[in-house]
């Protein structure tokens, strides 16, 4: 049974009465609330803040399951491809961020509100490309970055994947082939460079 747990406010610190049942009451004695999703904060951050996989190391994951996809005998083994990838780029990338990756930028563009969009394919593949996860808003320094690129640039770039439950980052192809053959994976850009 999980206990019921009580707050209790004392200076500096903080009471928690956990009852149980019956008879049954636990008293602890500890850091605040404030104190503890503080904390939570800071390891979030810092986890956050750990490096993924090397750029190549990524893309030999990724591409390592097109053939196989491509020769499955039938759509379910085909569909099993796709969960052992997922499994690969979970036990890849414990975190999401990278940075120092190069590419090219392949396209660019900007909604009805000024904001910009790219797509980047990363150096060393023919098959993935990296989309815009969020508008890049006009004006900011990112944005004015990207303005005085143009397209087939050589980059280099860093970021975060963004997390999901199907395919572990999230890919927005239409088909689940396109999904494995030719992915298109989502990607929050946060820092650009021509080389």
């Amino acid at each position: 049974m999980k206990p019921l747990w009580i707050t209790l406010g004392v200076i500096g610190g903080v009471l928690m009465l956990g009852c149980f049942g019956v008879g049954g009451c636990i008293l602890l004695v500890g850091k605040s609330v404030r104190d503890i999703s503080e904390q939570q904060e800071r390891d979030h951050w810092e986890a956050e803040n750990q490096d993924g996989p090397p750029q190549q190391k990524f893309i030999s994951t990724v591409e390592s399951f097109i053939r196989p996809y491509r020769e499955a005998p039938n759509q379910l083994q085909a569909s099993a491809v796709r969960v052992k990838r997922q499994e690969a780029l979970r036990s890849l990338m414990p975190y999401m961020r990278v940075k120092g990756w190069t590419g090219t930028l392949e396209s660019m563009a900007t909604n009805s509100k000024g904001h910009a969009s790219i797509t980047v394919q990363p150096s060393g593949t023919t098959s993935i490309t990296l989309v815009s996860a969020v508008d890049i808003p006009h004006g900011s320094a990112l944005f004015d970055t990207i303005a005085n690129l143009k397209t087939g640039d050589p980059i280099a770039f860093g970021g975060w994947f963004v997390p999901e439950n199907q395919d572990y980052i999230e890919e927005i192809s239409f088909t689940e082939r396109g999904a494995m053959t030719d992915p298109e994976f989502k990607f929050r850009f946060t820092e650009i460079a021509k080389q």
